[in-house]
């Protein structure tokens, strides 16, 4: 969810006021970033493994299902005898990741615009804002759990 209203909220500051472009490419470096270091952290889990398996964990990750994918593994017990660490690292890693790449700082910049543009803006961009606060919430309680 937090992707999805991180790309909105990119969309939006793109197709608003051209002052806000810059914004928009600040967000969409963060997305990017995020996925990439997921990417790279996906491929060293399963470099054991065939290139499919490889290319379906790095489909997983460019879909933002990641999140979703390692909680269901963790919460069935699923065991990986080829994967460099188990499921639950696996989890937190890629959660860590997303924290310091996308979620945290996402969250920041899109406070900090929507400080200084409320007009121009409206409740989509508050909407992304609580839900990113929820993410970085949850996926901290998770990672301390």
């Amino acid at each position: 969810m937090d992707g999805i209203t991180d790309i909105y909220t990119t969309y939006s500051y793109y197709n608003g006021d051209k002052k806000l472009r810059f914004q928009a490419y600040v967000l969409l470096a963060m997305l990017l970033s995020n996925i990439f270091v997921q990417l790279v952290f996906v491929v060293a889990q399963n470099s054991k493994k065939g290139w499919r398996v490889k290319v379906k964990e790095a489909l997983i990750t460019i879909f933002f299902l990641r999140h979703g994918v390692d909680a269901y593994r963790v919460a069935t017990a699923h065991q990986d005898d080829d994967a460099v660490v188990n499921n639950l690292t696996g989890m937190i890693v890629n959660k860590c990741i997303e924290l310091a790449t996308e979620a945290i700082p996402g969250g920041i910049l899109q406070t900090y615009v929507y400080l200084k543009n409320p007009t121009e803006l409206g409740s989509g961009a508050l909407v992304s804002i609580a839900v990113s606060a929820m993410c970085v919430g949850y996926t901290s309680a998770t990672i301390a759990f």
